[in-house]
């Protein structure tokens, strides 16, 4: 079977077997996965997605217009003023089932699909610090500066530790 290949389809896996991980981390794993025949591909579809944002970040804005121009009475209401503030959030994108969305398109599904992703990075970034914590501990009780002058054995045993 010659299926397509598809950096899309490799990076929502890495996302997942990685329990999302930060970017720079999906970044260097998928580049391991990539498939010695595949880079070709995986690179043209990675350049075609930066050449988007690239461009998307270069339109020019809105033009500048004083505020309230052509409105009866919008530059006194509160309530106008705070629905623009408001709009850049309504752009900014969260990760859903379906893939990115600017968080004015989530529906209440994507909404709580998001939380619950927000919650399990909450939970992983406890474990994570109450590790490091331990491992502060295990510095100070041999008395090193650095975390890679540890004995091996205690090293090890952090190591396999994050690795569970």
């Amino acid at each position: 079977m010659n299926a397509e290949f598809s950096l899309r389809a490799l990076a929502r896996e890495v996302w997942d077997d990685t329990g999302g991980a930060d970017y720079h981390v999906i970044a260097k794993e998928l580049l391991r996965r990539i498939p010695a025949g595949k880079q070709e591909a995986a690179l043209s579809e990675a350049l075609a997605e930066y050449s988007r944002h690239f461009v998307v970040g270069l339109r020019p804005t809105a033009r500048k217009v004083r505020p309230g121009a052509g409105q009866r009475n919008s530059a006194r209401s509160a309530k106008v003023a705070g629905i623009r503030r408001a709009w850049p959030q309504l752009r900014a994108t969260y990760f859903t089932k379906d893939g990115q969305k600017p968080l004015g398109d989530c529906t209440r599904i994507d909404v709580v699909f998001i939380a619950e992703h927000l919650e399990k990075k909450a939970r992983e970034n406890q474990a994570k610090a109450g590790w490091m914590r331990d491992l502060s501990a295990a510095l100070g009780a041999h008395k090193v500066d650095r975390v890679r002058d540890l004995p091996d054995d205690v090293l090890a045993q952090f190591l396999e530790g994050a690795a569970a």
